[in-house]
C-alpha cells in the first residue's frame, strides 16, 4: 500500500482544543478517519516547531484514498496549513527510476 506523510499545523482554535482534550485524543480520532478511508495510521508524532504541531504517517489503499482523507481533514476547518508527501521506500524508489525514458532531456542553459 502507498504511504504518505502529512505535516500539519492547527489553526489557534484547534490547537486550544487540544491542549484541553489531549494529543492521544487527536491520534484516536485520525486513526478512526484513517480506517474509514480504507487506511492505516503508521504513526502520529507531535513536533515542537513553530511551523508544524504534528507528523502523521498513513498507509492508504491509493492517490484517491489519500486525496479523500486530506480534503476531508482539511474541510473541518480546524487545520491552518500543511504539507502532503507521498513516500517511497528504497525498492520502490528504484523501481520508478527505472521506468524513467529522458535519456535525450536537456536542461535549459544560459550559456
Amino acid at each position: 500500500m502507498p504511504r504518505y506523510m502529512s505535516l500539519i499545523k492547527y489553526t489557534p482554535d484547534a490547537l486550544a482544543g487540544v491542549r484541553a482534550s489531549g494529543f492521544k485524543a487527536r491520534f484516536d480520532q485520525l486513526e478512526k478517519v484513517t480506517t474509514a478511508h480504507g487506511g492505516t495510521l503508521i504513526s502520529m508524532d507531535f513536533v515542537a516547531d513553530d511551523r508544524y504541531d504534528f507528523v502523521a504517517v498513513f498507509e492508504l489503499p491509493d492517490h484517491d484514498a489519500f486525496f479523500a482523507l486530506n480534503t476531508f481533514s482539511f474541510s473541518l476547518g480546524a487545520i491552518a496549513d500543511g504539507m502532503a508527501l507521498e513516500l517511497y521506500t528504497a525498492d520502490q524508489a528504484d523501481a520508478a527510476l527505472a521506468k524513467s525514458q529522458a535519456t535525450d532531456y536537456r536542461p535549459p542553459s544560459a550559456t
